[in-house]
């Protein structure tokens, strides 16, 4: 019984575990469908296909900037306002060169996604950068 209602509830509700700890792990109640997603929600996207992930990954990462949001750059350093949105690294842990995302204006029906953790993988960096709306699968809420 406990399947069955798992399957049924599936296109509505999904569990995600934070696997690689850049929200600082934990398990997530994801609410599938389209939101008004928030500056601070959390949230569970497809990324843009890129050469470290394969398009049906979803990665669970912070709202830090909504259509409109000026998304600003110093450095290798984000922010929306005063409000800092990560630091772009120029290798990932396993050497690869990474390209830092060149910021400006979130467009309409996009997001910029971002977690605290150092090692994260997000909106930062040019393979992703701002994320369309339709990528988005659902808001996320922490359990525990």
């Amino acid at each position: 019984l406990p399947f069955v209602l798992a399957l049924a509830l599936w296109p509505f509700y999904r569990i995600l575990f934070d696997a690689t700890g850049s929200l600082g792990g934990g398990l997530f109640l994801v609410v599938v469908g389209d939101t008004e997603l928030q500056r601070n929600d959390l949230a569970v996207f497809h990324p843009p296909a890129n050469r470290f992930f394969a398009e049906q990954e979803e990665f669970i990462k912070q709202v830090g900037g909504v259509p409109g949001d000026l998304i600003r750059r110093e450095a290798r350093s984000f922010f929306n306002g005063a409000t800092g949105l990560g630091t772009a690294k120029t290798v990932s842990r396993h050497g690869d060169v990474l390209q830092a995302f060149a910021g400006g204006l979130v467009p309409a029906g996009h997001f910029y996604f971002y977690s605290a953790h150092p090692d994260a993988f997000d909106s930062r960096y040019q393979d992703i950068g701002f994320v369309a709306r339709e990528r988005v699968i659902g808001q996320a809420y922490r359990i525990f």
